[in-house]
């Protein structure tokens, strides 16, 4: 998650509140203009707080437009995420859990704000509130440089090193399950400066659901053993570490892992943090990862 975001809150402009016999939204026709796959209208991120700094409150719903997305809640450097199946039929908006398989069924409107200012979305009874939930969505890019799956954005701009490994990449341990699934534990680092610095997250989970932490690092002494600090619990571990092998047999070996509970753990490379699409598939990274490995 992105550790420290400025920005004023964007005027409004709702529209016209509509007669109750006219719903803003419906399944045939989305802003007066019929569409063949209503769930698109949802399509972008809806923020429930304006952006914030560590340890301020983030909770979101994302649509991805066809029927897929993520419910993310906590607070800006620490949460947890729930993707989840969605449909709308009429003015309702079916939601899915993936994981629990919870279900619900919420009414919804859309007021849309005029050119340049946000849209807000309401839900009559929020799935993850005790009241109504309101949220309200970046106009232009619909917050997508917010909060975005990464195979969705474009690359960030390339620094001209990554600075010693493990810095600029993702490394993940991913386990099989006797029981079914599969879970990962999983470090995503950007490059390094010149001091061997740098912040990166910690996401840790199953394809469903997974918690994601915000972190800076440092590569020292050789570099042969890595500081990280959990930036909001606060809690800073150092380590010794080892990289060996090359290409996709490459894998960085923590001695103490201190989200492992201090074992020592082996995590494979999966590859250049914020790299293309391209870049993912050769890297053979499983492309369900894409709506983990994010930009916030």
């Amino acid at each position: 998650m992105v550790l420290a975001v400025a920005a004023a809150a964007a005027a409004w402009h709702a529209s016209i509140e509509p007669d109750a016999a006219e719903p803003a939204v419906h399944h045939a026709e989305v802003g007066g203009a019929a569409v063949a796959q209503p769930e698109a209208a949802l399509a972008g991120v809806w923020w429930r707080h304006e952006p914030g700094v560590s340890g301020d409150p983030v909770r979101f719903y994302y649509f991805h437009g066809d029927g897929s997305g993520l419910y993310r809640y906590g607070v800006v450097g620490h949460s947890y995420t729930h993707s989840f199946d969605y449909d709308i039929d009429g003015t309702t908006l079916n939601l899915h859990f993936r994981k629990t398989g919870a279900t619900h069924n919420a009414q919804f409107s859309i007021e849309y704000g005029d050119e340049g200012q946000r849209d807000w979305l309401t839900l009559a009874q929020d799935p993850r509130e005790s009241t109504a939930g309101r949220y309200y969505r970046v106009p232009g890019d619909k917050g997508m440089r917010q909060a975005v799956p990464r195979q969705e954005v474009l690359a960030a701009p390339r620094a001209a090193s990554d600075g010693p490994a493990p810095a600029g990449h993702m490394w993940i341990d991913l386990q099989s399950f006797a029981t079914g699934g599969q879970g990962f534990y999983f470090y995503q680092l950007r490059p390094a400066g010149i001091d061997g610095r740098g912040v990166g997250w910690f996401h840790r989970g199953d394809f469903d659901d997974w918690s994601t932490e915000s972190l800076t690092y440092r590569v020292a002494e050789g570099p042969s053993r890595l500081e990280i600090h959990f930036d909001v619990v606060g809690t800073t571990a150092t380590t010794a570490l080892s990289i060996a092998g090359k290409g996709k047999q490459r894998t960085m070996t923590l001695d103490v892992d201190p989200r492992d509970f201090g074992q020592t753990h082996v995590y494979n490379d999966a590859g250049r943090s914020f790299g293309t699409a391209a870049e993912l598939d050769r890297a053979g990274l499983d492309p369900r990862l894409a709506a983990v490995v994010t930009r916030f």
